[in-house]
Order: C-alpha cells, then sequence, then structure tokens
C-alpha cells in the first residue's frame, strides 16, 4: 500500500515508527475503526514499512514523501476493495494530467476549521502548471516544492484538509476495451499554513509516484 511518508514518520529517530504501531482497515466507509456499517472491511496488521533513504521529513522538505505499508495478511478484492493500476510512462501521465480529473478519498476536516468527516468523501483534483504554482505560493513554501512534486488545486469550492494527507490520488483513462481505469499519479504531501486548521485557498502539493518507480518497485520483506 502505498502512502505518505510523513504519515508513518517519527522525527525524534529520524526513522519511520515501528509497524506494530499502526492497522490498516479497507473498504471502509465509516470512520470509527468497528463501525456496523463497513461489515466488508478487511482489516490487517502491518508486517513492515519502507521510506526512501533520503526521506527526513520537515527538514529535507518533504522531498521523497512517499512509503510502502506491507500488510500482514493478504487481500481480497471485493466490490468495495478494488486495485488502483501503476504505471509508470511519464507520456500517459502527462495526457491524464493534462485532461482528466485526479480522485482522493479521506476523512478530512470538512472545512476550514470544521470537525472530521465522519464519512469517506472523495474530492477531485485538477493538475496545476508548476509556473504558476509557484507564482502563486507564499514566498516562504516555494523550497517544498521539491523536484518530485506535482501542483494541483482542489475544485467545487473544497479542498485537501488535515485528516486527507497521505492519501493516494488517482487519475482516470479509457482503456482499448472503452473500460475507465484508475492509475495512481501522487500521493497528498504538504501545503502552506494558515491562520485556521486549514488552508482552502492554497494550492496542494503531492509526491509524484512516477518519480519513484525504483523504490516502489524494489522487493520487501
Amino acid at each position: 500500500m502505498v502512502k505518505a511518508a510523513h504519515c508513518l514518520w517519527n522525527d525524534e529517530t529520524n526513522s519511520p515508527y515501528a509497524p506494530k504501531k499502526f492497522a490498516v482497515a479497507l473498504g471502509k466507509i465509516y470512520r470509527a475503526w468497528d463501525d456496523v456499517g463497513d461489515p466488508g472491511a478487511h482489516k490487517s496488521d502491518v508486517k513492515s514499512i519502507a521510506v526512501p533513504a533520503r526521506f527526513r521529513g520537515g527538514k529535507t522538505n518533504y522531498q521523497e514523501d512517499i512509503s510502502l505499508v506491507i500488510l500482514s495478511t493478504p487481500v481480497k478484492y471485493s466490490p468495495f476493495i478494488q486495485p488502483v493500476c501503476i504505471d509508470f510512462s511519464r507520456e500517459l501521465e502527462s495526457v491524464q494530467l493534462d485532461t482528466s480529473l485526479g480522485k482522493v478519498a479521506g476523512w478530512g476536516l470538512t472545512s476550514e476549521d470544521g470537525p472530521p468527516s465522519q464519512v469517506l468523501k472523495t474530492k477531485e483534483l485538477l493538475h496545476v502548471d508548476l509556473r504558476r504554482c509557484m507564482q502563486d505560493l507564499p514566498a516562504n513554501f516555494i523550497s517544498m516544492v521539491t523536484g518530485d512534486k506535482i501542483c494541483a488545486d482542489a475544485i467545487k469550492g473544497t479542498t485537501i484538509c488535515r485528516g486527507d494527507s497521505g492519501g493516494g490520488v488517482a487519475f482516470p483513462t479509457l482503456d482499448g476495451r472503452g473500460i475507465q481505469r484508475y492509475y495512481l499519479r501522487g500521493v497528498v504531501s504538504t501545503a502552506p499554513a494558515s491562520e485556521h486548521l486549514c488552508n482552502v485557498k492554497s494550492h496542494i502539493l503531492l509526491t509524484r509516484v512516477s518519480d519513484h518507480e525504483i523504490f516502489i518497485t524494489q522487493k520487501y520483506p
């Protein structure tokens, strides 16, 4: 499972937290871990966590903010649990970013100072040209636009808020049989802070998945 590294990172030890501190639930709709409305959820302990060797959180401006979470139990697909495609083709990626909207799901804050959502919600993201992004971002945040970042905006008056961080952003395309498939293109990394819990007026930085092909395709225990 692909996540943002900062969600699993211990700044004091400069390493990921121990896997035993986490558990994963797939196929959930409701925030509560044991909600009766999620009878088909798959729950698993975490076997191991892999993070790029150069990642050091805010000390390195969240460069390489990506991780792999290896589950202890195998996952069975169902109508509520489906895989997302990964393709490292920059040509396909470019087409998707320029012609479609990405989707991300989460239980983040419902407004700039609102409570966390109790139901899983999806938000649509629009890719933003990097030059425009850097012009719009606060000067003290520009250093966070590391070489492996994609810039995006949420649409329809919403944005990525606290609690959505670390989620995967997938963009759709039609395959040769006319079937729409989603490809993982980014992982929610960071955004400028504001006086509110959630900065609803700023661009969002995503870690570009295609920049981390070697890391993702390595064999992990």
